[in-house]
């Protein structure tokens, strides 16, 4: 087994420096990062951090890792994975992958060998699980089959059987507004959304067109506008989707609505009276919108506590009974339905 001293002397950098790329400190280049990881994976090299004596003891340490900590979702999905590790005596242990960063979006061969650095990290200093926390919803193949510890997937689904997934359903809530849209009058509805090819989109729309159908309404395609998440899309889609005479806009989330909403005050319009107007996501700034967004709240919160305990759960020896686990959202009512 190569050293410490053997692989810093291979990578060309100073054993403190090796030191701080195995332990995600920041002050290191993103060239020596991979020279390190590189030469890591080429020789098999596993940080000691353990006393040898403890190596087939419990730890009770949990590795939590996000791929991308500054995404919207991530910290509260976090803060509920550590609050339900620290309640029950477990200590976990942060790691942020930086996908945003690093300009990673898929799940390529770049995704794969970043995410691996991480687990391997986790593994050196023996964690009894591991919980991945994904930027958004997609489907994810981020634990080999042969993990030595148990591992829970967040805010995506899990590839492999073997590793179970929390998450909530875009479906029903977006059928749950709906509803509530056409029970204040309401008929004529239009959706601005993200990308076109989102999990969140596709699913959206679904539980969208639910909820109209039952109330015996279509949603043609020619309603369905498509952009990017953000609000500069709610602003620049809002007059084509208001020219197609719709009473009511879904908006695919909060962003994209507070652009159309910013559309319409430009054109001395009042959303809630004279269109109706709803987001997606409950993000903290709707609340403080003028008049007062009417949204659906993501259980950001609880999908992290339920990981918690589903990692704790396997830790201890218990099975999971399902391979994905779904926690509802809660409808905001604002003043712009």
């Amino acid at each position: 087994m190569i050293t410490l001293k053997e692989l810093s002397e291979k990578c060309g950098v100073s054993i403190a420096t090796i030191s701080n790329v195995i332990n995600g400190k920041e002050n290191v280049s993103e060239k020596t990062k991979k020279r390190v990881f590189d030469a890591v994976r080429e020789t098999g090299y596993q940080p000691n951090f353990m006393a040898s004596g403890l190596r087939s003891t419990k730890t009770k340490r949990i590795a939590v890792i996000a791929e991308e900590i500054s995404a919207f979702s991530s910290p509260a999905i976090v803060e509920g994975i550590m609050s339900a590790c620290e309640y029950a005596g477990y200590k976990p242990f942060l790691q942020n992958l930086r996908m945003y960063a690093r300009n990673i979006f898929d799940n390529g061969e770049k995704f794969k060998e970043v995410v691996q650095d991480g687990i391997r990290l986790a593994l050196a200093i023996k964690v009894d699980g591991i919980v991945f926390v994904a930027a958004h919803s997609r489907k994810v193949d981020v634990f080999p089959e042969n993990l030595e510890v148990p591992g829970v997937v967040c805010y995506a689904h899990s590839a492999s059987e073997k590793y179970p997934s929390v998450l909530f359903n875009d479906e029903k809530a977006a059928s749950e507004l709906v509803r509530h849209i056409l029970s204040k009058g309401y008929k004529n509805i239009g959706m601005i959304m993200g990308e076109r090819n989102s999990v969140h989109t596709e699913r959206r729309i679904a539980g969208v067109r639910t909820a109209l159908k039952e109330a015996g309404i279509e949603l043609g395609d020619d309603r369905i506008l498509f952009g990017l998440w953000r609000r500069e899309t709610g602003f620049e889609l809002a007059p084509e989707m208001i020219a197609k005479g719709v009473d009511a806009i879904f908006c695919g989330n909060d962003n994209i609505a507070a652009g159309v909403c910013d559309y319409l005050r430009d054109q001395r319009k009042v959303p809630g009276k004279d269109i109706g107007v709803c987001g997606f996501d409950g993000q903290e700034f709707a609340s403080y919108m003028y008049p007062k967004l009417t949204t659906t709240k993501l259980p950001l919160l609880q999908i992290g506590g339920k990981a918690g305990e589903l990692i704790i759960a396997q830790i201890k020896g218990e099975s999971f009974d399902k391979k994905e686990y779904s926690v509802d959202c809660t409808f905001v009512e604002g003043k712009t339905i």
